[in-house]
């Protein structure tokens, strides 16, 4: 009797403990959206206590309760609890009211050259794959400073913040492939792939591998002493020292399936000595894979790229089910399919908007509230980027007069109807980081033709171009801006550009290219006089990646230009390692300044994006991060 009563009090314990568990997943757990999953778990805690009394009744001794110090997490093996980094983000993706059956159709404008996520640094890849994989964390969606559990259920940071332990939850699955399931050359990539430490080791092997086209990732990674594997759902980061990025990437690392890309077609592994250069351009590059909320459905290069809900996602799913993104690059098609319905959402064109919002008639769709609109700030700047490796532009003051010629007020106001700001530098222009003692060049046609003379570049036979004696050659001052085919606004600002320059004796060749090819002969090639550019800009502040002198060695690094400065590495470096937020805004003001001397770019704006949408798109959220609008969070009013 006395053993009865002993398994009943445990049993008793068991159950208290399940019922303060399920008062923790009440309290977690978001109502909106959720309802099926809290009836699982209430589910599943009755049948466990079914199970414990029929075990009581048949005398066999209930198991105990579980020890204080111990957590039970995605089905995981008990283990001692450390303070996690990561906390719940209470964003609600989806409320209740929310119509679950709706479909998006967006615009990406541009034809990615590939979707491997590791090799392309471009943004239209990037944003792909913000709906189809997930990272170890994600930041919270309106304050990015705080990170919430995604891959990782757990995250544990050594108090010298150089170890992160990393204990991933088990529930999550890779994507099925998306190959011909009846062609028996692909069985071998049936069956069940949890995402797994093997998986994230695999990526970050990758990513530093040196035959991999990955310099833009590999430079925030070279502190890392070692990246160990524990088992199959716990891994460990070892950082050398503690530097200022390290939380965010490794908190924001994405794995890649191992027993995908480690392969070739046929499933044989790929030999170590080669496996940087295979991936490189493997086989299945052309289309996206991952573990997230949406999966690859179809895609037609130049058409449309498909995506749908993933109904075995772990996660809370989002409202829409699928999502259609069209490669439509002119501006006028894109309006046309937004006015009469058939994207829910778009960017407009500062063209656009005053045509349709600021100047637009009564009787158009944005006045009558049939389609909505937005105005954010964008974290950016645009540019032009000069090839420091070419005459004229490996002459600083050539540069400097090229920003003197340049009329940015006039663009902004003119061109971009007011919607952004001129820059002199490349930080975000609202942080403490960006040095406001700096004033932009003032647009100065005559300071311009002076600085030129002084160089040496002068007219001298009359005919209205400048020319000079370069490596013993008469060479002609004349150069080709390479431009984005699919933007009307840098095309516009390109050509009136190109119209003043002609005026103090210099000719601009404006040369639209679309985008893989501008990818291809301004990232890849190096192959450009000047070109116009835009970098998305992070709340954390590391330039390193663009300017430092080692990206401009690598050919797959992000230092296009060229530019080297010992200083400028010095404060890079010295940044990475530097906490106190004094210190930092000292050594970017200087990193500013030097930028501001030696004009390696000729920096434009810090733009304000147009965002239109159909009234029937609901919880439209710009996420703080980039910043940028996601169809994670959207829902579609069903019709009436």
């Amino acid at each position: 009797m006395r053993e009865r009563t002993l398994a009943w009090q445990r049993l008793l314990a068991t159950a208290v403990v399940a019922a303060l568990l399920l008062l923790a997943i009440i309290q977690l757990t978001r109502l909106e959206g959720r309802f099926e999953r809290l009836s699982e778990g209430i589910q599943g805690l009755e049948r466990e206590v079914v199970r414990l009394r029929q075990r009581v009744e048949a005398g066999a001794p209930a198991p105990a309760a579980p020890k204080p110090g111990t957590e039970e997490g995605s089905g995981s093996a008990s283990r001692p609890a450390g303070r996690s980094i990561l906390e719940p983000d209470p964003f609600v993706l989806a409320p209740p009211e929310a119509n679950r059956e709706g479909e998006v159709t967006a615009n990406l404008q541009v034809t990615p050259k590939g979707f491997n996520i590791l090799t392309s640094g471009s943004g239209d890849v990037t944003e792909i794959y913000d709906y189809v994989t997930d990272s170890l964390a994600s930041t919270h969606w309106e304050n990015p400073a705080a990170w919430a559990p995604q891959l990782a259920e757990r995250i544990e940071m050594s108090e010298d913040g150089k170890v992160y332990t990393i204990h991933l939850r088990r529930d999550a699955r890779w994507h099925r492939p998306k190959v011909d399931p009846a062609d028996p050359r692909f069985k071998w990539l049936d069956g069940d792939h949890p995402v797994t430490a093997d998986d994230v080791k695999f990526a970050f092997d990758i990513i530093r591998n040196e035959q991999v086209q990955a310099a833009h990732l590999r430079n925030y990674y070279e502190d890392v002493e070692a990246v160990e594997v524990l088992d199959p759902q716990t891994i460990v980061f070892r950082w050398k020292r503690k530097v200022y990025h390290s939380r965010r990437f490794t908190l924001g690392f994405v794995p890649i399936p191992r027993f995908l890309y480690s392969c070739d077609p046929d499933g044989r592994p790929y030999p170590p000595e080669t496996i940087g250069r295979e991936f490189n351009n493997h086989w299945y590059n052309d289309r996206p894979i991952g573990c997230g909320a949406f999966e690859f459905e179809s895609y037609r290069p130049g058409v449309a790229l498909i995506l749908k809900r993933n109904e075995d996602y772990y996660a809370e799913k989002p409202a829409v089910r699928r999502i259609t993104f069209l490669f439509l690059r002119d501006p006028d098609q894109r309006l046309l399919k937004l006015k009469s319905g058939e994207t829910d959402y778009d960017h407009l064109s500062a063209a656009q908007y005053r045509d349709e919002i600021s100047q637009g008639r009564p009787d158009s769709p944005f006045a009558g509230g049939r389609i909505r609109h937005t105005i954010y700030k964008a974290l950016d700047f645009i540019y032009i980027g000069w090839n420091l490796h070419r005459a004229p532009f490996d002459d600083k003051r050539v540069r400097l007069a090229m920003t003197c010629a340049m009329n940015r007020e006039g663009m902004l106001q003119g061109v971009l109807m007011g919607l952004g700001v001129v820059v002199s530098g490349p930080l975000f222009i609202e942080g403490d980081e960006y040095n406001r003692a700096i004033s932009p060049v003032p647009f100065n046609l005559e300071e311009a033709a002076r600085i030129l003379d002084e160089t040496g570049w002068k007219d001298a036979d009359g005919d209205g171009i400048r020319e000079k004696e370069v490596g013993g050659e008469r060479r002609t001052f004349a150069f080709t801006l390479v431009c984005w085919a699919e933007s009307e606004t840098m095309k516009k600002i390109a050509n009136l550009y190109r119209e003043d320059l002609v005026k103090i004796g210099v000719r601009a060749d404006v040369i639209p290219a679309e985008w893989a090819n501008f990818q291809k002969r301004v990232k890849d090639d190096r192959d450009f006089d000047a070109y116009t550019g835009r970098w998305g800009l992070s709340f954390e502040t590391d330039p390193y990646q663009i300017w430092h002198s080692s990206q401009a060695d690598d050919p797959s690094g992000s230092n296009y230009i060229g530019f080297r400065n010992p200083e400028v590495d010095r404060i890079l470096e010295t940044a990475r390692v530097t906490f106190d937020p004094s210190e930092r805004r000292s050594l970017f003001h200087r990193f500013h300044q030097i930028l501001h001397e030696e004009q390696p770019y000729t920096f434009f704006f810090s733009s304000k994006q147009v965002l239109a949408y159909q009234d029937r798109v609901r919880h439209l959220v710009i996420r703080r991060v980039r910043p940028q609008v996601s169809a994670r969070s959207i829902w579609i009013a069903p019709p009436g």
